[in-house]
């Protein structure tokens, strides 16, 4: 058996900031990434639908404005050309030759 080999080793990777508000110092968590790395977890409103990868595009968009109806909801072909201004009342759903989602709809 040879001496190269290390035993895994696992990292507990903590974010936090530090905020003073009249002398008192808070320790808040920052959001993290998943394990899946496409979203950042939070507990605010959802911010991407990575699950709708795949389905079809106009479901998609049901299935968002369902859940939040003040949200602007467009449908676009995948390679289609934007605007690129930031617009947090507005998701964009890309879609293929199929009609179904081809990106991972997200706020902006």
């Amino acid at each position: 058996m040879s001496d190269d080999s290390e035993p895994s080793r696992q990292v507990l990777v903590v974010n936090t900031a530090n905020f003073k508000k009249s002398g008192v110092t808070k320790d808040i968590p920052l959001p993290h990434r998943t394990d899946r790395g496409d979203e950042m977890a939070s507990t605010g409103p959802r911010k991407s639908w990575p699950h709708l990868v795949g389905q079809n595009a106009e479901e998609a968009k049901k299935k968002i404005q369902e859940d939040h109806p003040h949200l602007q909801v467009v449908i676009l072909p995948q390679d289609s050309f934007m605007t690129m201004d930031y617009n947090l009342r507005r998701v964009r759903i890309f879609k293929d030759a199929d009609q179904k989602v081809a990106k991972v709809p997200m706020l902006g």
